[in-house]
């Protein structure tokens, strides 16, 4: 998702992540990643660090970067109306996705693992969506060749909105893993920092994903093979 207010800033802070001192082209989807190559024990290389086009798209655009790594084109719009529309984000999509996601409520969000897994089979793409995930089998996946879609928030103290069956988490944003660097360190792609407005980096190595625990550790597994 993007964060409230005028100026675009990414949705997820990261302590200690540079800005990039040029900005790639967008023909250039994947010189984010080449940049790590010397650096990793584990590179796909193959998925692109590929902006969210809207406010809210961080999970199409997650999906496009998965698709891509298989050799597959899709437009976010695609994706989007694969989703269908839900209260519930397990359901589909929640909200209006060029909302601003502070709403009391929440009442302009995203989705969860289950409509992200039920899109990319839409293309003949095996996925799994997976709750509880441990920080080694995240690992063991990258290993395996699997690009894994997760959920974080850089807020410290996000709000909590408890639905039935279902939590929402202020600044809920998702992340795609691409590779393993030998210091122990994630690397990732965002779609907010991958936008040319962003100020940011659209890839950067991570110690561990954000808050995941309050998406009780939701991921997806994307095998690109």
């Amino acid at each position: 998702m993007a964060p409230a207010g005028t100026e675009p800033t990414p949705s997820v802070a990261i302590t200690g992540t540079p800005a990039p001192t040029a900005k790639p082209g967008p023909d250039e989807p994947f010189a984010y990643v080449a940049r790590y190559e010397p650096e990793c024990e584990v590179l796909l290389g193959q998925v692109p660090a590929l902006p969210q086009l809207r406010n809210l798209s961080c999970e199409a655009a997650t999906i496009r970067m998965a698709l891509a790594g298989r050799g597959i084109e899709a437009s976010e719009e695609e994706i989007l109306e694969r989703m269908g529309q839900s209260d519930d984000p397990r359901q589909g999509f929640r909200g209006n996705v060029d909302g601003d996601g502070h709403g009391e409520s929440l009442a302009d969000y995203g989705v969860y693992a289950e409509v992200v897994e039920r899109v990319l089979e839409t293309f003949d793409v095996p996925a799994e969506a997976v709750y509880g995930m441990s920080d080694w089998q995240l690992r063991q996946a990258v290993r395996g060749g699997a690009a894994v879609i997760v959920w974080v928030t850089g807020r410290e103290n996000p709000r909590i909105v408890e639905e039935q069956g279902y939590r929402l988490v202020e600044e809920e944003h998702v992340y795609v893993v691409v590779g393993l660097l030998r210091d122990g360190r994630l690397l990732v792609h965002d779609p907010w920092g991958a936008r040319a407005d962003s100020g940011r980096a659209g890839t950067f190595p991570v110690w561990a994903i954000q808050q995941w625990v309050l998406f009780d550790r939701q991921a997806v597994v994307v095998p690109l093979d």
